[in-house]
């Protein structure tokens, strides 16, 4: 008895596409992984009365909870940091 050459290719690629699906698969699976074994990184350390209040405002679960002494302090954080330095301005 003698194979038929087609449905040999045809088996041929359905292997092939198994294979394939499966390192796809166990590849996905290891990223996955690693991704989850990466430790989280530790909270910026409060240092100012701003800091703890914006530590505060970023506990607030829902935004219509969030009070005038947050939205105070997001405004001085945008200042600051949109602010430009002077001293870093300065030509060597």
């Amino acid at each position: 008895m003698r194979a038929d050459p087609t449905l040999m290719k045809r088996l041929g690629r359905m292997i092939a596409f198994a294979l394939v699906g499966a390192a796809l698969a166990a590849a996905a699976a290891r990223l996955d992984n690693r991704e989850a074994a990466i430790p989280p990184t530790p909270a910026a350390q409060v240092v100012g009365p701003l800091d703890a209040e914006l530590e505060r405002c970023r506990k607030i679960p829902r935004p219509e909870d969030v009070d005038d002494a947050c939205r105070t302090a997001w405004a001085e954080l945008r200042r600051r940091f949109f602010t430009p330095d002077p001293a870093a301005e300065a030509p060597p």
